[in-house]
């Protein structure tokens, strides 16, 4: 007899834009730690940010796969994760209320079957809800300005919509053999068959059609033993189910299959998991699994750099690489070194040098303000009379002698 078993919720992956805006939400708002900034290792030109517990249990873990703006905009809809709620303790809802008013985050504070909830989005659409539950209280570190008795504790419960819901509970009720535990005709919680409440949810109503991009989740990794693996495997290839090759992502080994309803579900082991107590950098390194090391000088200087940091307000970035990145700070320092001499001017009389240094400064910032237009409109595409997509292109301006 077959005794394979689902662990609970492994972590749940989703694709957003600015890597940076990524983080200062994740980090500086919800109060989350950046496990690992590594790469897509599919796709290693994509940064892949991994966020989780300070004690690193896996259930806890959101990973991130930031794309560039001239890649697609996903829309969320059936055959998808379409909400992932979020255990916080008992008698903390008003700190959350209050922290979202402060970063002008919108949301509504709803009362469901969870009890009182939170409803809110991240910056680039992903959708949560922060549920009370005293199930599970584990002693946080106190990150940035959130303390332990406020921090997010756990991933309470994943909502799934699916294309074929009679098809989809079946899997995860007979296949999966996962707890229902409430149920009626439009919906079925299964519990996830993690040690303490953690749920699954299926719900019988479309929203319509979804399309993989940037503002959904991309896929439900699920725990299993490694020993569980190869069962698992045997099982869904005898359901006819199109399943990837065994990927060893350094800190797990997983398989990825689409279950009858659509949705993207990975089967991850716990082992050999996340460095226990590490601490990244204000900066943090790029972690590259070693059949991308060769690429490491490569990827460092395409990808932007990115900084753990107290957030105060959330604001957007006007660079999406390395490259972009160091025109934005070259510009940032010209501005800055032009108004230490706007304030200076007023405190005494500049001297001829400082003089001369702020008149260079003035006519490289403008310089740079007229290349960024000009890089900007070449980049523009227009659609001619016959339908075809043309760029834009100035002429080049005459340089005098």
């Amino acid at each position: 007899m077959i005794h394979m078993k689902i662990k609970g919720i492994h972590h749940i992956s989703s694709i957003v834009w600015h890597a940076q805006e990524n983080l200062d939400f994740y980090s500086g708002v919800l109060g989350y730690r950046l496990l690992k900034r590594a790469v897509n290792f599919d796709a290693p030109e994509i940064h892949h940010l991994y966020f989780g517990h300070p004690k690193l249990e896996h259930d806890t873990v959101l990973t991130f796969f930031p794309w560039k703006k001239s890649y697609k905009e996903g829309m969320i809809g059936d055959g998808q994760v379409t909400l992932t709620a979020l255990k916080i303790p008992y008698a903390s809802i008003q700190f959350w209320v209050n922290r979202f008013k402060q970063f002008n985050i919108p949301y509504d504070l709803i009362h469901d079957n969870d009890g009182s909830s939170v409803y809110f989005n991240d910056p680039h659409g992903i959708k949560y809800k922060l549920v009370e539950d005293e199930t599970l209280m584990i002693d946080n570190e106190t990150v940035f300005d959130i303390n332990p008795t406020e921090s997010i504790q756990s991933v309470h419960s994943v909502v799934l919509h699916s294309n074929k819901f009679i098809e989809s509970v079946s899997f995860f009720k007979d296949t999966l053999k996962l707890q229902v535990i409430k149920e009626d005709i439009d919906f079925i919680r299964f519990h996830s068959g993690k040690s303490y409440n953690q749920y699954i949810d299926i719900i019988n109503d479309s929203i319509g059609i979804s399309k993989m991009g940037a503002g959904t989740v991309h896929h439900l990794a699920l725990s299993v033993d490694k020993e569980d693996m190869n069962q698992f495997i045997s099982v869904i290839q005898t359901l006819g189910l199109p399943l990837s090759e065994e990927k060893n992502r350094n800190f797990f080994h997983s398989v990825y299959f689409r279950e009858p309803g659509g949705i993207l579900i990975e089967l991850a082991t716990d082992e050999p998991g996340f460095p226990k107590n590490e601490v990244l950098e204000v900066e943090p390194a790029l972690y590259l699994p070693p059949f991308l090391e060769h690429l490491r000088f490569k990827l460092e200087k395409e990808l932007m750099p990115l900084w753990i940091k107290p957030v105060h307000e959330l604001r957007s970035y006007p660079y999406e690489d390395y490259q972009t990145y160091q025109i934005w700070k070259s510009h940032q320092d010209l501005l800055s070194r032009i108004n230490y001499f706007a304030k200076l001017s007023k405190e005494r009389k500049l001297t001829l040098e400082e003089t001369e240094e702020r008149e260079q400064l003035r006519r490289k910032y403008v310089e740079n303000i007229t290349g960024q237009v000009r890089h900007n409109l070449n980049n523009v595409q227009i659609e001619t009379e016959d339908g075809q997509k043309v760029s834009l292109k100035l002429k080049e301006r005459k340089k005098h002698a």
